[in-house]
């Protein structure tokens, strides 16, 4: 799967190739904005968005995480 198919599914589709296919990478917890979990999907990186609350705000495509302006200051890495 190419990331430009991977954009074009719905939400509840691109939760489920996570979850099947997904390879946890990091995650970054922030007190009052909530967390972010990065994941490696079929040579490109995913970016699950939670509020404070734990709800799920977004999920995007990143090029290349460790390249992009997120910041990596606090990000806990899976090495397993």
């Amino acid at each position: 799967m190419t990331k430009f198919q991977y954009v074009s599914l719905n939400y509840e589709e691109k939760r489920e190739m996570i979850r099947v296919n997904g390879s946890f990478l990091a995650e970054k917890q922030n007190e009052t904005h909530g967390k972010r979990t990065i994941y490696a999907l079929y040579g490109f990186f995913v970016e699950v968005s939670f509020d404070a609350f734990g709800h799920e705000r977004y999920i995007r495509v990143i090029e290349n995480y460790f390249e992009s302006e997120s910041s990596l200051e606090g990000v806990l890495i899976n090495l397993n």
